[in-house]
């Protein structure tokens, strides 16, 4: 028996022993955590590791009854602990840990309950979901969830505790270390698999063409694409954090972190690429336009309202853009469309320069920022995207070299210009040869930059890197496929992603505008179905329940024929609408995601000059990732429990003021 028979035949029992040992590596190296304390902490290790990782051909569904297998078992171990902790340790506990001293709480027959902020508003939205349960049409379905997607009352349940036990229990700056390089070491280990698979290589042996789009170990492209694709920013975001503490690292160790970081953020976002999908990259446009708007702090900082209100004024200009442009919907009814959208931005400019006290190039960045990250899908089906994109970076990098200056993020930190230029210039160099080569030249000029610091004699490292370079570039670029794409205005070797992407990015309008489409079919029924159920909708999960009773006529012919019906509406917040009603989708994301969007952004203006931001704002755009590419998908176990999991590690960044010291 070979080894990668061995794996794929034990791969279930390879899967136990790797979260296992995390489990154990953890719980014998942090001593000085209490046992209980240290139970929990090593069971949220084994969630962030386990649920992508987890899989195998052994069950009837291959990966979400196993990722959510291991959801609901560790979920119980941690509410069981979290439980025994607060009875036999924390129990009418006097004196105040140093942590939670001065910080408001809710006091219940003895026990302490530290606010997060987000109770009332987790509340509300699990009592909705209950009696949306109660009343459903099929309540078995509402409480165990569908086949397949089992997002019932119970899994409900769980994305619930994932956001209050990543909040609360995430108390020390170890823990968050430990945390942190688990979701990272987590990703890149999917992304390289990724990456393996649309190369040919693969130790499972797939009914589905992995080659044509990568789908790692989390089920499907549509659904590993985002899980990727919310770490990019949470590497990013660290890169910037470690930058701070350049001169109170030892070298080595920064240079590691630093640029390891550097490396990943690039790797991931490639990965990303790999499994086109249309909710991916509008998931990623949307986190990257605001990732650049925040670490160029250009919200009003006068005081936190405005901070938050110009937050959310920003969220319906790029919404706008999106809808506008994207899916060409100023064809409708232009003599409508475009004068209201004129008045928006009308509004926005007013918004900046008249109430929030800020110069006309305030908003023309902000604009620069929306076009940029807008620009960055069009890249993979014409090269003058590219050189788009890459005007409108040349402007940003003007405007800071000759406006911000010093206090400029690209100043500061150069590599962030090198992480956005190559999220351009990937998507032009497709191949997994052409990527190689590029990590291989990026290492390079690292390492030179390295010894022109280090070595007395410049004139020998420029001489002598500029000769190994040309060497390099002289046997290396043209073998690959993008000196042929460039010269010749030819496809690369995987002609295959490029077709797909350009079909993707060709059919925003079809499923806007054009009335052909069977997705745009579901939401019309989708809509229909939550205005007649306004109150509590049909119950959670109960799509494939209720779906015939509001399918429309065009439905079949637009499907094929092939699914008439479907068990999820390819949009989340329809998909709400139609199960839980008006009232769930209030609650939902007005008020639960409302409030958290608030306390979120509080602790980053709180935090506007300290290095923990990075980490704060990251986990907020893997957020806005999430929020982003359900538009045209949905939540399944691994995207949405790292949704919520990301919401609580933000919050605990916050509350506990964690990643401002070099620790």
């Amino acid at each position: 028996m070979t080894f990668i028979q061995f794996v794929r035949d034990n791969l279930f029992l390879l899967e136990i022993i790797i979260v296992s040992a995390l489990f154990c590596f953890y719980y014998l190296v942090e001593t000085k955590v209490p046992p209980l304390k240290r139970a929990i902490n090593g069971l949220l290790l084994v969630l962030i590791f386990g649920i992508p990782i987890f899989f195998t051909s052994v069950t009837r569904s291959v990966f979400e009854v196993n990722k959510l297998l291991l959801l609901r078992f560790t979920t119980i171990l941690i509410g069981m602990l979290w439980v025994t902790k607060a009875l036999l340790v924390d129990y009418e506990q006097k004196e105040e840990d140093e942590a939670h001293k001065g910080k408001p709480y809710y006091n219940f027959l003895g026990l302490r309950w530290y606010k997060t902020g987000l109770e009332i508003p987790i509340v509300l939205w699990l009592i909705l979901n209950f009696i949306s349960t109660l009343v459903s049409r099929n309540i078995y379905v509402s409480i165990i969830g569908a086949y397949d997607r089992w997002e019932g009352i119970m899994t409900v349940i769980n994305y619930a505790f994932l956001v209050l036990i990543f909040a609360k229990m995430v108390d020390s700056i170890r823990l968050f270390y430990w945390i942190f390089f688990s979701f990272i070491i987590s990703a890149s280990m999917s992304a390289i698999y990724g990456i393996f698979q649309s190369a040919g290589m693969d130790f499972m042996q797939w009914s589905a063409d992995a080659t044509a789009r990568a789908f790692g170990s989390i089920n499907n492209p549509v659904h590993y694409g985002p899980y990727i694709g919310m770490m990019i920013t949470l590497a990013f975001g660290y890169m910037l954090q470690v930058k701070h503490f350049q001169d109170k690292m030892k070298p080595i160790l920064y240079h590691i972190l630093y640029y390891v970081s550097f490396v990943l953020t690039i790797v991931i976002y490639y990965a990303m690429f790999l499994s086109w999908g249309r909710g991916t990259w509008l998931g990623f446009q949307g986190a990257l336009t605001f990732f650049l708007l925040f670490i160029t702090k250009l919200f009003d900082s006068s005081d936190k309202k405005s901070f938050f209100m110009d937050f959310i004024f920003t969220i319906l200009i790029v919404a706008v853009t999106y809808v506008v442009v994207l899916f060409k919907v100023y064809k409708v009814m232009p003599i409508i469309i475009l004068p209201a959208v004129f008045a928006v931005f009308a509004f926005y400019y007013y918004w900046i320069v008249k109430i929030c006290k800020k110069s006309p190039l305030n908003f023309v960045e902000r604009i620069i920022i929306i076009i940029l990250a807008y620009q960055i899908q069009q890249i993979s089906i014409s090269f003058i995207y590219f050189l788009y994109y890459m005007l409108c970076l040349a402007i940003l990098f003007f405007i800071h070299i000759k406006v911000h200056k010093k206090e400029s993020i690209f100043l500061q930190n150069r590599l962030v210009m090198v992480v956005l230029f190559s999220f351009g210039f990937i998507l032009i160099a497709p191949t997994v040869t052409d990527f190689l080569i590029y990590l291989f030249f990026l290492c390079s000029g690292y390492i030179l930059t390295l010894f022109y610091s280090l070595i007395k004699d410049k004139s020998a490292v420029i001489v002598g890197g500029g000769v190994i370079i040309i060497i390099c570039l002289i046997i290396l670029v043209p073998q690959h496929s993008l000196f042929q794409k460039i010269l010749e205005a030819k496809k690369g070797n995987t002609s295959h992603v490029i077709d797909t992407a350009t079909n993707k990015i060709n059919s925003y309008k079809t499923e806007a505008i054009s009335g052909k489409s069977a997705r745009m079919s579901m939401w019309k029924s989708g809509i229909v179905w939550g205005l007649k159920n306004p109150l509590f909708g049909t119950g959670p999960d109960t799509v494939k329940e209720m779906y015939p009773f509001y399918r429309r006529v065009e439905y079949a012919r637009l499907e094929g024929g092939h699914n008439l019906t479907p068990d999820r509406l390819h949009n989340e917040y329809v998909n709400t609408l139609a199960t839980t009603g008006v009232t769930g989708l209030i609650l939902r994301y007005i008020v639960f995601i409302g409030v958290y969007l608030f306390l979120i952004v509080s602790y980053l203006y709180k935090n506007l000059k300290n290095p923990s931001y990075y980490l704060i704002l990251s986990t907020l755009t893997g957020f806005i990732f999430y929020q982003g590419q359900v538009l045209f998908n949905f939540g399944v176990v691994a995207t949405a429990s790292l949704n919520y999991m990301l919401m609580g590690l933000g919050l605990a960044i916050g509350y506990y003021n964690l990643g401002n010291k070099n620790e």
